[in-house]
């Protein structure tokens, strides 16, 4: 098994600060008004963004596996449900 050498929490806070930072970024990006430097940071901006996401979600999914052994896919099921309903409605609310 390969050993976790950045540890459970520091991977959730550096995700988590990764993706405040970069989404931070983007609400801010605006003022940027030459149409290649705009594409190009917002680009690289989001795919910062998108690398803090994977650090949360998988490490959370890690957490789960690892606290509830004895009925792993049901609590697998309850984050992926709460994913879709908070996708599904997050949109909604935030628009």
């Amino acid at each position: 098994m390969i050993k976790n050498w950045l540890g459970t929490k520091n991977t959730i806070v550096i995700g988590l600060v990764l993706v405040m930072i970069s989404t931070g970024g983007l609400g801010a990006i605006e003022v940027i008004k030459n149409g290649n430097q705009f594409r190009y940071i917002a680009l690289g901006l989001r795919f910062i963004q998108g690398a803090g996401d994977i650090m949360l979600q998988i490490t959370c999914y890690g957490v789960i596996c690892q606290l509830f052994t004895d009925d792993i896919m049901k609590y697998i099921g309850y984050i992926e449900i709460s994913v879709g309903v908070g996708g599904g409605i997050g949109p909604f609310i935030g628009g």
